[in-house]
């Protein structure tokens, strides 16, 4: 690959990560100071890639920002399959629930049917 080819790509993944803590934390100043305290890549290398990218990209930043997005994309996982799962056990409360309130429905109707029949019973034997 050319070096235009890795900038190009540190790029792509300096904007990723960019955009995803930038939704956590509210603006893209803020996401750059977080990145680099948590992947010790420097928030102007961030602002670099995204506003006057260099003509090159030293490995060392390239592997770095590839391990960061690796773990963004982990932890972006973990976070769906918790959202899932948490998900997963609202409808099964709801369900739970909805079927709890249908064994009530169908309780009351056969008390209420028996209570009719009843009354039917002794209207008639009148």
């Amino acid at each position: 690959m050319s070096a235009a080819t890795y900038v190009d790509d540190a790029r792509e993944m300096a904007a990723a990560l960019e955009e995803r803590e930038a939704r956590l934390a509210g603006s893209l100043a803020q996401a750059r100071r977080n990145l680099a305290a948590r992947f010790g890549i420097a928030a102007r290398i961030f602002y670099a890639l995204r506003h006057r990218p260099p003509k090159t990209i030293t490995a060392d930043i390239y592997d770095r920002l590839c391990a960061a997005l690796e773990v963004s994309a982990a932890q972006g996982i973990r976070t769906l399959q918790h959202e899932m799962a948490t998900a997963h056990q609202r409808r099964l409360r709801l369900r739970q629930n909805h079927a709890r309130k249908a064994a009530l429905l169908v309780g009351e109707a056969r008390q209420e049917l028996a209570l009719i029949r009843s009354e039917s019973r002794e209207g008639g034997a009148r």
